[in-house]
C-alpha cells in the first residue's frame, strides 16, 4: 500500500485527479451533446407528427365536404323528373335511399310552386352539430324544387382522430427506438472512457514510477547508507547515474551535497575552537543516556583574562583548558564538550561510581588549579568551579541541575558541589519564582498601592509632605518593597509597577488638593521615554506639578547624564521639583550634581542612623550640607529614628527630617506629629 506521505502517493494522486478531471468534463460534455441530439430528434419528430396530422386533417375535411357536394347534385338530379310530374311516393322512396349515406341526417324536398314539403327523410345522427344546406333542382332549366340537407362531418373527424393516432403511435415506437439505441450507445461510450481512463493512468503511473519515483528512491538509497559518525559515500564501486534532472541531482549531490552534509556534521557536533564535542552534541547524547553523570566546569576569572588580554589570548586558553581535560579523562568512559565561553561539561557513563567520578573531578580540578599558562612570560592560572548531577528525565533539565549546582559552587567558593534539592540556591530559585508570580498579580490585578511617609520641615515646624512608597496588596497582606523590588528590576517587570505606582500617585492627588507628594523615579524610568511622555503629560494635564518631587534614585547607576538632564529640565518645567535620594551611600558625584539642578538632597540613611555617636558621620553630612546650603540646595534627613538624631541634624542645619520618628508609613496622608 501507498504510504500517504511519500512522493509516490502525492504524485499518483495529482495525476489521477488531473487525468479523471480531464475525462470525466470531456465525459460530461459528451453526455451534454448527445442529450441535446436526442432532444433535437425528438423535438423534430413531434414537429413532423404535427404537421402530418394537421395537413391530415385539413385534407380529409376538404375531400369529404367536395364528396357531399357531389353527392348532393346527384340526389337533385335523380328526384328532378319526379318532382316534375309531382310523383310523391317515388320522391319519398329515393330520398330514403338516398339517407343511407354515412354522412346525412335529413332530406327534404320542398316545391317552389307551392312552397309545400312534399317528401321528408330523417334519421337520428346523434351528433349535436348538423350543417345545413340548400340545393336547387332544376328540370330543363326550370327551377322546380329544393332539396334541403342536414348532414355532419363526425364520422370524417373520427376517421381523421384514427389515421392521427396512428401516426402518433407510430412516432412513439420511432422515439422509444431512438433512445434505446441511444442508451446502448451511452453504455458503450463509458466502457470505452472508463477503458480510456484506466489505461491512461496506467501508462502515467508507470513513467511516473519509472522516471520519477524509483530515481528519487535511489538517491534516498544513496542517502541513507552515509556513515552517521562520518558521513562520507562508499567509494567500492562506481555509481552510474541516468541523465535525467533527478540523475544530475543525485549525482551532484554524490559529488557537492554529501561533502557539506558531513562538514555541516562536524560543525554541529564539534567545537570548531576545542575539537571537543559541541553542546548540541551533549544534549543529542542525554536523549540516549541511562545511569550517566553529568559534571559541567567553569573556568574562574577567564572572562577578566579575555578582557585584558584579547580574544586570542582567551582562544588558546580555552584550547589549553580542552588539551588538559582530554589528557585526564582519556578513558572511554568519559565524553567531553564544550558549552559556550569557558564552560566545559564531561559525561561519565555508568562503568564509573560516582564517587570515582567525583575523585577524578577533584584531582582534576586541584592539580589544573597548579597549572600555569605562559602568556609571553605573563604566567597565568585559573581554578575550577564544578557542578555535577545524575542525568535527569531531559537533557534540557539534566542541564539545569548541573548548572544550578555549578552557580552554587561559583557563589560559595567551592571547588565542587553536587546537585541537590536541598541547595539554599533552589530555595532561592522557588521564592524568585514566587515574588515574580506575586508581581504578576499584582499588576494584573492593579493591587500596587502606595505608602505614605510624612516629611517633617524644619523651618514650618509641620509635615508638609510625603513620600509614596510601592506596597502589593495580596491576600489581605501587605508586602513591603524589600520583597519583591530586586525581583522585579532583574525580570523587567519593573516599570510594570512604577506606571501603577504613577498612575496610583495621580489619582491620590487629585482627590487631595492640599497635599504634596514625593514618588520615586529610577535611572531606567527615565530612559524609557515613552513612559517619561506620559508621565510628564498627565502630570501637565492635571495641574498638579507644584505639587509633585520625583526623587531620583540610583544616582551611581546614572550613566546616560543627557538623558537625566533633560528629563529634569521637562519636569521643572511643569513644576515638579527634583530630590537626589540615597545621597552620600556608595559613589556620590558632586560634579554632577551641579549641573542637575535638583531641589533637594536626601541623605542616605546609613549616614544618620548612627551620627549622634559617629564622628565620621558627622564630618560627612556637615560637609553635604555646606555644599548643598553653597548651591541652595535643601537637604533631608532619612532614617530619623529617634529624638536625639532629629534634635541634632536640626541643629547643624538640615531643612526636613523623615524617618520612624516623624511618621511611619502609612495608607494614608497626615498633617502632624503623631
Amino acid at each position: 500500500m501507498f504510504n500517504r506521505h511519500s512522493i509516490k502517493f502525492k504524485l499518483f494522486t495529482i495525476v489521477t485527479m488531473v487525468i479523471v478531471s480531464f475525462i470525466a468534463i470531456f465525459f460530461l460534455f459528451w453526455v451534454r451533446n448527445t442529450h441535446h441530439i436526442k432532444m433535437q430528434i425528438a423535438t423534430s419528430n413531434a414537429l413532423i407528427v404535427k404537421r402530418s396530422t394537421q395537413e391530415n386533417e385539413t385534407v380529409q375535411k376538404k375531400a369529404s365536404e367536395s364528396h357531399l357536394e357531389e353527392y348532393f347534385k346527384l340526389v337533385a338530379q335523380v328526384i328532378a323528373l319526379d318532382a316534375y310530374n309531382l310523383d310523391y311516393d317515388a320522391i319519398q322512396s329515393k330520398i330514403s335511399n338516398f339517407l343511407n349515406h354515412e354522412g346525412l341526417c335529413t332530406l327534404e324536398i320542398t316545391d317552389t310552386v307551392s312552397q309545400k314539403n312534399i317528401a321528408t327523410a330523417m334519421r337520428n345522427c346523434m351528433t349535436p352539430t348538423i350543417l345545413h344546406k340548400e340545393i336547387p333542382i332544376f328540370f330543363r332549366h326550370e327551377l322546380i324544387a329544393t332539396l334541403n340537407v342536414g348532414y355532419s362531418l363526425e364520422h370524417i373527424d373520427a376517421k381523421i382522430k384514427r389515421e392521427n393516432d396512428y401516426l402518433r403511435a407510430q412516432s412513439m415506437l420511432l422515439q422509444e427506438s431512438v433512445d434505446e439505441s441511444f442508451l446502448n450507445y451511452f453504455y458503450l461510450q463509458a466502457v470505452v472512457f472508463f477503458l480510456m481512463t484506466l489505461g491512461m493512468l496506467t501508462i502515467v503511473w508507470y513513467q511516473i514510477d519509472r522516471t520519477v519515483v524509483k530515481p528519487i528512491g535511489v538517491l534516498l538509497h544513496h542517502m541513507e547508507i552515509m556513515d552517521v559518525n562520518e558521513p562520507t559515500f562508499s567509494s567500492e564501486k562506481t555509481l552510474a547515474f541516468s541523465q535525467t534532472e533527478i540523475g544530475q541531482l543525485s549525482e551532484y549531490f554524490h559529488k557537492h551535497i554529501a561533502k557539506l552534509i558531513a562538514q555541516l556534521h562536524l560543525r554541529a557536533n564539534y567545537d570548531a575552537l576545542t575539537q571537543l564535542y559541541s553542546k548540541q552534541k551533549l544534549l543529542d547524547d542525554l536523549k540516549n543516556s541511562n545511569h550517566h553523570t553529568l559534571a559541567i566546569l567553569d573556568l574562574e576569572n577567564f572572562k577578566e583574562a579575555n578582557n585584558f588580554f584579547g580574544v586570542d589570548v582567551g582562544d588558546a586558553i580555552l584550547r589549553y583548558t580542552a588539551t588538559y581535560l582530554v589528557h585526564s579523562f582519556s578513558e572511554p568512559c568519559f565524553r567531553l564538550y564544550r558549552l559556550h565561553g569557558d564552560e566545559f561539561a564531561i559525561v561519565a557513563t555508568q562503568h564509573n561510581t560516582f564517587e570515582e567520578f567525583v575523585d577524578k573531578l577533584q584531582c582534576f580540578a586541584s592539580e589544573f588549579s597548579n597549572e600555569e599558562f605562559n602568556n609571553d612570560g605573563t604566567l597565568l592560572s585559573f581554578g575550577i568551579s564544578i557542578g555535577i548531577a545524575p542525568i535527569q528525565e531531559t537533557p534540557s533539565k539534566s542541564m539545569t541541575c548541573a548548572l544550578v549546582a555549578l552557580k552554587h559552587a561559583k557563589n560559595s567558593k567551592e571547588p565542587l558541589v553536587h546537585y541537590s534539592d536541598e541547595l539554599p540556591i533552589i530555595k532561592a530559585y522557588e521564592k524568585n519564582i514566587y515574588t515574580l508570580n506575586l508581581i504578576k498579580h499584582a499588576i494584573k490585578e492593579n493591587t500596587v498601592i502606595p505608602y505614605f511617609q510624612p516629611i517633617f520641615s524644619h523651618k514650618e515646624g509641620a509635615i508638609t509632605k510625603h513620600e509614596a512608597l510601592m506596597r502589593i496588596q495580596y491576600k489581605g497582606t501587605i508586602i513591603p518593597p524589600l520583597d519583591f523590588l530586586e525581583v522585579s528590576k532583574k525580570s523587567n517587570t519593573y516599570h510594570h509597577l512604577s506606571a501603577h505606582m504613577a498612575m496610583k500617585v495621580i489619582a491620590h492627588l487629585k482627590t487631595h488638593p492640599h497635599d504634596s507628594i514625593a514618588i520615586n523615579i529610577t535611572a531606567n524610568d527615565m530612559i524609557r521615554k515613552d513612559f517619561c511622555a506620559w508621565l510628564l503629560n498627565v502630570i501637565e494635564q492635571n495641574g498638579i506639578g507644584h505639587r509633585m518631587t520625583f526623587e531620583i534614585t540610583e544616582q551611581e547607576g546614572i550613566e546616560n547624564f543627557d538623558v537625566v538632564k533633560e528629563f529634569i529640565a521637562e519636569a521643572k518645567r511643569i513644576g515638579v521639583e527634583i530630590a537626589i535620594d540615597d545621597f552620600g551611600s556608595g559613589y556620590s558625584n558632586f560634579e554632577h550634581l551641579i549641573h542637575l539642578d535638583v531641589n533637594y538632597l536626601k541623605i542616605d540613611g546609613s549616614l544618620i542612623q548612627n551620627i549622634v555617636t559617629d564622628k565620621n558621620a558627622q564630618l560627612i553630612v556637615k560637609t553635604i550640607v555646606h555644599f548643598a546650603q553653597s548651591l541652595h540646595i535643601k537637604t533631608v534627613a532619612e532614617y530619623v529614628s529617634s529624638e536625639e538624631i532629629f534634635q541634632y541634624i536640626q541643629a547643624i542645619g538640615i531643612d526636613y527630617s523623615q524617618g520612624y520618628y516623624i511618621g511611619k508609613p502609612h495608607p494614608k496622608t497626615q498633617r502632624e506629629l503623631p
